[in-house]
């Protein structure tokens, strides 16, 4: 029985470790931004950010999107929104 306690408290332990690592990483993709790191219009035309930060939407979401320093490779999964209006037919 005290094996088995053991074992699980050595699980849990590791399963926390694992996750801090990995909040970890995420905080580090959005460091390099700094003083850009702030909320935006994806639809809004032009969407307003900083000088020298520009307007990056989440995947193809209409309304999640960030300002992000312009040079700066954004996180995974963030796409920058244009800076014109697209054309309507």
């Amino acid at each position: 029985m005290q094996k088995m306690k053991t074992a699980l408290a050595l699980i849990a332990f590791m399963l926390v470790i694992m996750a801090t690592e990995q909040a970890g990483d995420y905080v580090m993709d959005y460091q390099p931004h700094g003083r850009c790191i702030g909320p935006c219009s994806p639809r809004g035309f032009p969407p307003f950010c900083a000088p020298g930060c520009s307007c990056h939407r989440l995947g193809y979401s209409r309304f999640s999107a960030l300002c992000m320093k312009n040079g700066v490779i954004p996180p995974a999964g963030w796409r920058r929104v244009p800076s014109r209006p697209p054309i309507r037919v």
